[in-house]
């Protein structure tokens, strides 16, 4: 039997607002170096933060250009309603294995609704035992909640995020920028602080994609590594993937599975970065037939990343994780025959380093991408169910209940 340990967040009432104005809400800016915050191991390399009050919204649209360098994630993502009418969506992130931790926190916050949130996508961030030992700083306190991955909130919205890869034109212009998505004066919002925007400010899909439309969305031209889009969900059985590229906002309603490629047509064909082909395919054929959390969590297992490095058990042509090798992409990929073999003895090769150490070699060596967290999200009850990739037996319960 799984052992299931239980964070459980105070629940405050709340009167939220439909579309609030994002710059009212901030907190003092401290010119200390150090945060205050109490922070609470509760797992290998998992930090609580507790939960945040106040935002200080002015400090992240002045800083939005350096915070999204920090980010920089692949991921899986699936989402169905079962014949109970129950909303679950599962979540791989993938991410090097480090000493870098995974954050949890929340959000109560006056006219907004609660959130739990998880942050974990910094390049630069401290690792655990500093973190442990000196305490947050006061920027990454800052940093924390404008760069959440997920974010669930009181009403059931569940918001998270995998990336794209940005890429290049031939006259070295970014393929896929965006100054912003409103035509207006108004001052932009980079696109990474969407998870939490969205759930602080909407009840369910239908009121995300209006408060989208209304806000003027941007991605930092100082970026040219990655971008990232969105799969939403709510309590109501709604759900789908937020892509924004090029200034402009695709809605693929009900699309229930996200990788690593664009899927909406535009930016599909522009781009020539298409990862997780594979791991697309797989969920897309088995999402449908999840009825469970536990259903969900083996479906998420057949698509982690570490599957990746052992091709012969894989349920997935592995190759689809590597660039410039598809033939075409119709409504099934085809890869290029004439680089199997080079490929496969470059997976092999990873493979057999891989499961060669122990976990914590791993994370000493940095260099090796495994899905660190995989979650479980039932929209209905509120709830994250989180297991990591050093112990799956262990499950980690998030919910608003005291």
């Amino acid at each position: 039997m799984k052992k299931i340990f239980g964070i459980s967040l105070f629940v405050l009432v709340i009167a939220a607002v439909l579309f609030p104005t994002f710059y009212s809400s901030n907190s003092d800016s401290s010119s200390s170096s150090t945060s205050t915050r109490e922070i609470t191991p509760v797992y290998d390399y998992v930090l609580d933060v507790g939960t945040y009050t106040s935002l200080d919204w002015d400090w992240a649209l002045s800083n939005g250009e350096k915070l999204l360098n920090k980010m920089s994630c692949h991921c899986s993502a699936a989402a169905t309603q079962t014949d109970d009418g129950v909303t679950l969506v599962g979540r791989n992130f993938d991410f090097y294995i480090n000493h870098n931790p995974l954050y949890i926190f929340r959000t109560a916050v006056d006219d907004c609704y609660e959130t739990i949130g998880i942050s974990n996508a910094l390049n630069d961030a401290p690792e655990y035992s500093d973190t442990i030992k000196n305490g947050l700083s006061k920027e990454m306190e800052n940093v924390i909640p404008f760069i959440a991955v997920d974010s669930l909130n009181e009403k059931g919205l569940y918001i998270e995020t995998n990336m794209r890869l940005g890429e290049w034109n031939e006259d070295e212009s970014i393929k896929f920028s965006s100054s912003g998505t409103l035509n207006t004066e108004t001052k932009p919002m980079s696109l990474q602080y969407l998870t939490l925007y969205l759930t602080q400010n909407c009840a369910n899909v239908k009121q995300a994609i209006e408060l989208v439309n209304q806000t003027n969305i941007y991605l930092p031209d100082s970026i040219d590594e990655i971008n990232i889009c969105f799969l939403m969900a709510d309590a109501l059985g709604n759900y789908g993937v937020l892509e924004i590229a090029d200034n402009e906002v695709y809605w693929l309603d009900k699309q229930p599975v996200q990788t690593n490629f664009y899927i909406n047509k535009t930016c599909y064909e522009k781009s020539d970065y298409k990862a997780g082909l594979g791991r697309y395919s797989l969920l897309m054929e088995q999402v449908e037939n999840v009825e469970t959390f536990e259903e969900m969590f083996t479906l998420m297992d057949c698509v982690k990343y570490s599957t990746i490095n052992d091709p012969e058990n894989a349920l997935f042509d592995v190759r689809s994780e590597y660039v410039g090798i598809y033939e075409n992409w119709t409504d099934e990929y085809v890869l290029n025959e004439a680089n199997k073999d080079e490929v496969l003895s470059l997976i092999k090769s990873d493979g057999e380093a891989f499961y060669s150490m122990t976990r914590e070699e791993l994370r000493d060596c940095g260099e090796f991408w495994e899905s660190t967290m995989t979650s479980v999200v039932n929209c209905n009850e509120k709830s994250i169910f989180i297991r990591f990739f050093e112990d799956d037996s262990l499950t980690l319960k998030l919910d608003f209940e005291q």
